[in-house]
């Protein structure tokens, strides 16, 4: 490698480092924030924080998902996720601006991180939108109670 390249490479890997400031941490999280998504997929979907903990070397946020629309938007249903894990850092990639603050968890919340719990549950580590998309094709997918007793 010219010592031309090495020059510019290591020009560029300064302006990486320097384009970072140390005053550009990511905001704390919080129980009670409100957040909405850069995926504009669920373009009226929310993001309340529930509950932060750590399991080992693991921060795992604890939230429920509001107004997400499933299909099409003008027969689909909106529906609610009152819990679900995520890794820290897949809800920051998540999350896009904050909306709201002091927010108390959703009626489901309670109830659905007590059954993650008990059954001693996964998190996601992979982002809000991608985890929705899953579970609502699984949703679409599944057979409901009335096609089953037939």
């Amino acid at each position: 490698m010219s010592s031309r390249r090495l020059v510019l490479a290591g020009l560029i890997g300064s302006f990486a480092t320097v384009a970072t400031p140390a005053s550009a941490k990511a905001p704390a999280l919080r129980p009670g924030q409100v957040w909405n998504l850069r995926d504009q997929r669920y373009p009226a979907a929310q993001v309340v924080i529930g509950r932060l903990e750590k399991l080992g070397d693991l921060s795992v946020v604890h939230v429920s998902v509001l107004r997400v629309l499933a299909g099409d938007p003008e027969s689909g249903q909106v529906l609610t996720f009152g819990h679900m894990p995520f890794t820290e850092e897949a809800v920051r990639r998540s999350i896009g601006s904050q909306i709201g603050d002091g927010v108390g968890a959703h009626p489901g919340f309670d109830a659905g991180y007590a059954e993650w719990r008990s059954a001693r549950g996964g998190v996601f580590t992979i982002t809000i939108p991608e985890a929705l998309a899953v579970a609502i094709q699984a949703m679409m997918s599944a057979p409901s109670e009335a096609n089953e007793s037939i």
